[in-house]
């Protein structure tokens, strides 16, 4: 495990005692690398040819050299307590023996000129007076701050709720401050209370976090603290801030600003959270532990969180417990790192409630919700009020076609806590609980923005990106730390690198950032407005679709007609060959009949007069042949005459012959009978 960075001071009767690494340090160092893996990827690609280099980081950062401290006075030696690992405020158990801390160091020296980027300020001169604490932004940030109270109180039917998990913060930060008061009591002077106060941290943690929270650190590792603030602690504000911050918010704005500005006290840090934002739930850490056994029994141990024991199942379990809580959002990458700052500061049940409240009454929710509405609105409010304070900035950026989702929007949906050291994000949230989500995340983005205006305007398409990712916050870096300094960074300081931040003056320019409600509502109404443009735009749009959809549907119809018709033209073509085929032989034959009817004309004109000359010629013939029929016709009549003539004198004769036979019939008959008898 890493210690802090050596000194070149040198050490009077004490040694650095290294500690032993535990599975809780492993924790944090797994989660700490979380933040700075990205980042120290991208630093180290920047060595290559395929991405452009970054401005050089200056290697004073790497090792923190403080200046020697003043002799002391002649006493009688005394053992020196070890030094303390920035992981001490992790052991379950507390040294409980005397000790006597080295003599504080001398304030730090004024850094020297250097040629170096983070030693010239120049370029931050020219944006500081627009950042300049006044007036009027004290009591903007009061306003804000009144409001965020007024609206974490919640309704009537949350009431109860939010009392008697006040009641529960009440009792918590009782016991912590009776047990803070026990502690400096029994201590001898002023060197073995303060070891006294450090020691005793551990043991009363959970006291201060309640629900079995997880011990607090120590006032050295928490980033965003100042060391000497054990000493400093103003029970009495944060007292009346656990009781009712709506009143204190109400009653003694600036006190309360300057306080929270300053930082709020890392022993108290988790509690005053809760209390701000009124999460402290018992019901709802009642349904954590209800999720968290839905949650063990689909998952069980088939997560990537296993192997690093306590931590990171507590950070799979406050995500896992909110997407079964709200299924609607469900789980989002981004809600890891919330959910890390949370668990630093609280347990999880506390952390969980936290993290509800801030989804809800905080509107962090609209930004992970479908769509993503409330990201677009703060990227819109954030591009606006750019453009107001750094229009220069904003003009060019946008030449070199460099949206605001490229960089911020990881920004809002993390809370700056993806890629930023987690000494500037606890500020950060500290801020974000007393004056809510909108002002502080727009405040801190314009902040940085305005101390890197005249570098990034001097970059191009290719630097401009991983800058603003990953270097933007090195404005604030502190290049010649001090003893306090280092105490406030820790190991936390930078997702594992030795650098040391000027949290104190971050806030400082952010709260001097001039960004009302007023503001917030014009921009978000300018916001509305295109989104009603856009929505009248997409529905015209899906208007002409279904109308584009239903002509196509009647040119599909068309086509197939269309097609429909081609065939049947193909096969009346096809015919029509055919028939012209036909017809040539048709008129062959037509020629030939032709032929044949002129040749028949010609027959039937003349047989006309052939057959008159025929006729002729028959009728006479019939006329000769019919005078000699009537002339036989004639002679047979005389023959026929002269015949009957002759047949009637020969039926004279048969008659005669026929009475001489029957008179001799007779004569015979008579005869025989005659010679009969």
């Amino acid at each position: 495990m890493d210690e802090l960075p050596p000194t070149n001071e040198p050490m009077t009767q004490a040694e650095t005692v290294p500690m032993a690494p535990t599975a809780s340090a492993s924790i944090v160092e797994s989660i700490a690398n979380r933040f700075s893996r990205s980042s120290t990827t991208s630093s180290q690609a920047s060595t290559t040819t395929s991405k452009p280099a970054l401005p050089p980081r200056n290697s004073s950062s790497a090792e923190i050299v403080a200046p020697p401290p003043p002799l002391p006075p002649p006493v009688p030696p005394k053992t020196a307590p070890p030094r303390r690992s920035p992981f001490s405020w992790l052991r379950s158990s507390s040294n409980n023996s005397p000790a006597v801390t080295p003599p504080p160091l001398p304030p730090p020296p004024p850094p020297p000129q250097s040629s170096s980027r983070r030693a010239t300020a120049s370029s931050i001169a020219t944006v500081a007076s627009l950042f300049a604490p006044s007036a009027v932004a004290t009591q903007m940030n009061s306003e804000l701050l009144l409001n965020r109270m007024e609206s974490n109180r919640g309704d009537e039917k949350e009431k109860d709720a939010v009392l008697r998990g006040t009641q529960t913060l009440k009792e918590s930060f009782r016991r912590l401050r009776e047990a803070r008061e026990r502690a400096a009591v029994a201590s001898d002077d002023e060197n073995a209370k303060e070891v006294g106060s450090r020691s005793s941290v551990s043991s009363t943690a959970a006291i201060g976090t309640g629900m079995g929270s997880s011990p607090a650190p120590e006032d050295s590792t928490i980033p965003g603290s100042n060391g000497n603030q054990e000493e400093e602690i103003d029970w009495d504000l944060w007292q009346a801030v656990v009781d009712d911050s709506y009143k204190v918010a109400a009653e003694k704005p600036s006190e309360l600003n300057r306080a929270i500005q300053a930082g709020i006290p890392p022993t108290l840090r988790g509690t005053v959270w809760q209390s701000m934002a009124a999460s402290k739930s018992l019901e709802l850490e009642s349904a954590y532990q209800d999720l968290e056994k839905v949650i063990k029994r689909d998952l069980g141990e088939r997560t990537s969180f296993g192997k690093y024991k306590v931590d990171q199942k507590a950070l799979m379990g406050v995500c896992k417990a909110y997407a079964l809580f709200d299924p609607e959002v469900g789980y989002t990458q981004g809600m890891t790192f919330i959910a890390t700052v949370l668990l630093l500061n609280m347990a999880e049940e506390e952390a969980f409630c936290v993290f509800v409240k801030l989804m809800n009454k905080y509107k962090l929710r609209t930004m992970f919700q479908e769509k993503m509405k409330g990201l677009e609105l703060r990227l819109f409010q954030y591009d606006r009020i750019l453009e107001d304070y750094q229009p220069r900035l904003a003009i060019h950026l946008k030449r070199q076609g460099i949206e605001s989702s490229l960089y911020a929007a990881q920004w809002f949906l993390t809370l700056f806590t993806y890629k930023f050291p987690l000494q500037l994000v606890l500020r950060v949230f500290d801020l974000l609980f007393s004056e809510g989500l909108e002002g502080p995340i727009l405040k801190f983005g314009i902040v940085l923005m305005g101390k890197n205006a005249e570098t990034l305007i001097g970059m191009g398409f290719d630097t401009l990106g991983p800058f603003l990712k990953e270097r933007l916050f090195d404005v604030y870096l502190d290049t010649t730390p001090s003893a306090t300094s280092v105490k406030e960074a820790g190991f936390f300081g930078n997702g594992g690198e030795k650098d040391f931040y000027r949290a104190n003056q971050m806030v400082q320019d952010a709260c001097a950032v001039k960004i009302t409600q007023d503001m917030l509502d014009r921009y978000e109404g300018e916001w509305d407005e295109i989104m009603r443009a856009k929505r009248e735009h997409d529905m015209e749009l899906d208007t002409l679709r279904r109308m584009n959809a239903s002509l196509m549907i009647k040119v599909k119809g068309l086509e197939e007609q269309n097609e429909e018709l081609n065939r049947e033209y193909v096969r009346i073509a096809s015919s029509e060959v055919g028939l012209k085929v036909q017809n040539d032989q048709l008129a062959d034959e037509n020629e030939v009949l032709k032929a044949k009817v002129e040749g028949l004309k010609e027959i039937v004109d003349k047989q006309p007069q052939e057959i008159e000359q025929r006729f002729k010629e028959e009728m006479d013939k019939l006329m000769t042949r019919n005078l000699e029929v009537h002339t036989e016709n004639q002679n047979l009549e005389e023959s026929m005459l002269e015949m009957e003539k002759d047949l009637v004198g020969t039926k004279m004769q048969l008659a005669t012959v026929n009475e001489d036979y029957d008179l001799l019939k007779n004569r015979w008959h008579d005869l025989r009978k005659a010679l009969g008898d």
